[in-house]
């Protein structure tokens, strides 16, 4: 089984939570390099990817003329980047989890510092890093 799988079910479970699930939700502070550093949480962490996929989803809608603001029709306007939103909220959850450009990994307030900090914790944590979007989507 996964980390996800293990944190899916204590947190779905009707027993008390384990305090590494614990953490791992509700964030807590680590040390690296001798500095106590802050890891915010599950939600604070995957609120901008979530975000992000939302705005496609519900936000812009594509026409004859080009994306445009999903708004009545006589008051739609053209929107001339219609990725800014979507890749800066992507990229803000890439940065939480602890991805930066040029695919370097950050242990500073980062869910990839804090679990890189209690690796004994959580044995089943395999890291896979959600890569950086542009505007381009290359």
């Amino acid at each position: 089984m996964t980390l996800f799988d293990f944190f899916s079910d204590a947190i779905n479970s009707s027993g008390a939570l384990e305090e590494r699930f614990e953490k791992l939700m509700d964030g807590a502070t680590y040390v690296y390099n001798n500095v106590t550093l802050e890891y915010k949480g599950w939600v604070d962490m995957i609120r901008p990817a979530i975000y992000s996929l939302w705005q496609l989803q519900g936000t812009w809608k594509f026409t004859n003329i080009g994306w445009v603001e999903n708004n009545a029709p006589q008051q739609s306007k053209l929107i001339d980047d219609q990725y800014q939103f979507h890749v800066h909220y992507w990229n803000e959850y890439c940065r939480k989890v602890g991805v930066s450009p040029g695919n370097c990994y950050l242990s500073i307030n980062s869910f990839y510092g804090f679990m890189r900090a209690n690796k004994a914790d959580y044995p089943e944590w395999v890291f896979t890093a959600p890569e950086l979007k542009n505007r381009f989507d290359i």
